[in-house]
C-alpha cells in the first residue's frame, strides 16, 4: 500500500502541501483543488506549474479527485447543494459531461492512475451544515437512477491509458454506501474501479467494522480514504472511533495494495494533518 495526501487537505499552495508530505515520506498526492481552482478548471498554465513542482520534488500524482457528477441529473432540481470541499466549479450537469474528456486528459497528462468520479446527487436530500459537524445516520434512497448508466457508461472508454476511472461513495449521491459501491460495481459498473470512503458509507448509516470490506469490492479497489470522527466531528485520525488499523491489515490481508489517501477533512488545521500522517504511517507502513 502506498500512502498518499490530498494537496488542498494542507492548503491551495501545492509546494507547501508537497513540502509537508515529504516530511512523512510521501511521494503521491492526489489533486482536487489548487490555487483557487478546481481541478477541471485547470488550464494549461496550470499543468504546466504542477508538472514543474512534480519534477523539482520528485514525486507523482496518486489521483485527480474531478467533481464529477457530484451534480443533479439532468432534468433534476436545480438547487445548490453546499459543499466546503468542493472548490469552484458548476453544479449544472451539462458542464460535467463536457469536462469528461478533458478531465480524463488531465488525468493522462498528470500520469494519473486514477480519475474519481461521483453518483449523482439526490434528488430530496437537504443541503448539509458545513464541516466539520456533519450529522451521522444519514438515511435515503440509495440506487443509481437508470437515467444515469448511460451517462456512466462511456466513461471507462474515455480514460486514457494507464488511468481507471474510479466511483467514489458519496452519502449525499446516490451510491452512499460500500455495499451498494458493490452492487454498482458488479452489475452495471464494468471497466470501474471503486475509491472506498469507509466515512462516507458510515454517515449513510452503514458500519465501520472492517469486514465492510468485502474481498469483492477491495479486488476493485484504487484507493481507500481515510479520515476519522468522534460525536459527530471530524478529528485527526487515530483520534477517533474508526479502527483503522484493523481496517487495514484487513484490506491488505485481502491483496490491496493501491493508494491509501488521508482525506482528513481537517482543512487549515496544520496540526491537525500532521497528527493524522504520524498516526497513519504507522499502521500502513506497519
Amino acid at each position: 500500500m502506498k500512502l498518499a495526501l490530498i494537496t488542498d487537505e494542507v492548503g491551495q499552495d501545492v509546494e507547501e502541501a508537497i513540502r509537508l508530505g515529504l516530511d512523512f515520506g510521501i511521494r503521491h498526492f492526489a489533486i482536487r483543488s489548487a490555487w483557487g481552482l478546481n481541478v477541471a478548471e485547470f488550464e494549461d498554465a496550470h499543468l504546466e506549474r504542477l508538472e514543474a513542482l512534480l519534477e523539482t520534488y520528485d514525486v507523482g500524482v496518486s489521483s485527480v479527485l474531478s467533481p464529477l457528477f457530484k451534480c443533479h441529473l439532468p432534468g433534476g432540481p436545480d438547487r445548490p447543494h453546499h459543499d466546503p470541499h468542493f472548490v469552484g466549479f458548476s453544479r449544472d450537469p451539462r458542464d460535467h459531461l463536457d469536462r469528461v474528456g478533458a478531465l480524463a486528459a488531465t488525468a493522462g497528462r498528470l500520469r494519473a492512475p486514477v480519475l474519481r468520479l461521483f453518483s449523482f446527487l439526490l434528488p430530496d436530500l437537504p443541503d448539509l451544515p458545513g464541516l466539520p459537524g456533519l450529522p451521522d445516520g444519514i438515511s435515503a434512497p440509495g440506487r443509481l437512477p437508470e437515467a444515469a448508466y448511460a451517462e456512466l457508461a462511456r466513461i471507462p472508454g474515455a480514460m486514457p491509458p494507464g488511468t481507471v476511472a474510479a466511483m467514489e461513495n458519496e452519502h449525499v449521491c446516490h451510491i452512499r454506501t460500500l455495499p451498494e459501491l458493490q452492487d454498482f460495481l458488479g452489475e452495471r459498473g464494468e471497466g470501474f474501479g471503486a475509491a472506498l470512503d469507509l466515512s462516507n458509507h458510515h454517515l449513510a448509516g452503514g458500519s465501520v467494522d472492517p469486514t465492510a470490506m468485502t474481498p469483492h469490492l477491495v479486488a476493485r479497489a484504487v484507493d481507500l480514504h481515510v479520515k476519522d470522527r468522534r460525536d459527530g466531528r471530524y478529528v485527526p485520525v487515530g483520534q477517533g472511533t474508526f479502527d483503522w488499523s484493523g481496517i487495514l491489515r484487513r484490506v491488505r490481508d485481502l491483496g490491496y495494495d493501491g493508494f491509501v489517501t488521508l482525506e482528513s477533512h481537517l482543512r487549515g488545521d496544520e496540526e491537525g494533518v500532521r497528527a493524522s500522517l504520524t498516526a497513519l504511517r504507522k499502521v500502513v507502513t506497519a
